[in-house]
């Protein structure tokens, strides 16, 4: 039917649905630009999965470890989860204390943090146990912990969002500076490379395991060149007429002796040579040679 011959009625109805029509495919459009940015958030997130798992099996220092966390924060801040620190906290085998490895991490705080690993010798009553005793509840429950407005309590700059999840060794956490800034998928997406970290931590061991039985071994060494050293230097200005007599009068002012000869044996000659020849009171040397 023409539209000069439809009714104003009709007319309305149609525009109407046209309108309906335009908004669903306004809708439609919205949906698969949604869908889209959600595939490639995906995408990124397996490719950061993968760098990640790659940087933790080619790390061969444990430095290596500050390298691996800036990675995830990089990929983090990618796939949209805006923070301001992202730091690893690695807890020792008894759960009493724990050392933070951040992005600015620099290699000697690292080696030193991991000097000690896994034992880390810290006090129980560590400084940093007491004022965040959150990163070691939930290290051993296994649960994350979300504080989305941090307060002085907590020894946390007021305001802060910290976000910790849980690791096989410790926790991954991320921290900013406005309050609420994370929600449930950020939780999620962290959860996800504390995964990856649970997988090849392992490794990471491995490489403190193999630098400290290097370092043991470099100390044995050291060890037996200084005293090579000090052999040498010893034997080279040795005195054996003077160790001899030092030793009898040390034997005769313990008193194990009232006199004591100390004499020194010549195999090819034959002969005795008198080192020492002291009595208690009135120590003397004769030093005389004799036919044996």
């Amino acid at each position: 039917m023409k539209d000069e011959n439809k009714t104003q009625t009709q007319l309305i109805d149609e525009l109407d649905e046209l309108r309906r029509r335009v908004d669903e495919l306004e809708e439609e459009k919205v949906l698969g630009g949604e869908g889209e940015a959600e595939q490639e958030k995906n995408l990124r997130l397996s490719e950061g999965e993968t760098a990640i798992r790659t940087r933790l099996v080619e790390m061969d220092k444990t430095q290596d470890l500050g390298a691996t966390v800036r990675g995830i924060s990089r990929v983090l801040k990618e796939v949209g989860v805006d923070h301001d620190s992202c730091t690893i906290q690695v807890v020792n085998e008894t759960g009493t204390a724990f050392f933070s490895i951040g992005v600015q991490a620099k290699p000697a705080e690292l080696v030193e943090c991991l000097s000690n690993f896994p034992d880390i010798s810290l006090p129980k009553a560590a400084i940093n146990a007491q004022w965040y005793p959150w990163v070691i509840d939930v290290w051993k429950t296994g649960e994350p912990r979300y504080d989305p407005c941090a307060t002085e309590a907590s020894h946390m700059e007021p305001g802060l969002s910290v976000l910790d999840v849980p690791f096989s060794h410790g926790t991954l956490a991320i921290n900013s500076s406005r309050s609420n800034a994370f929600g449930e998928g950020d939780i999620a997406i962290l959860q996800r490379f504390s995964a990856v970290l649970s997988d090849g931590f392992q490794h990471f061991l491995d490489i403190i395991a193999r630098q400290q039985a290097e370092e043991k071994l470099k100390e044995k060494d050291r060890l037996l060149a200084a005293f090579h050293k000090i052999g040498q230097t010893t034997l080279s200005s040795l005195n054996v007429g003077q160790i001899l007599a030092r030793l009898a009068r040390q034997i005769l002012e313990a008193g194990i002796f009232r006199s004591l000869m100390v004499a020194r044996v010549d195999e090819r000659t034959r002969t005795a040579e008198v080192v020492e020849n002291p009595f208690r009171g009135n120590p003397t040397i004769d030093e005389q040679q004799s036919p044996i």
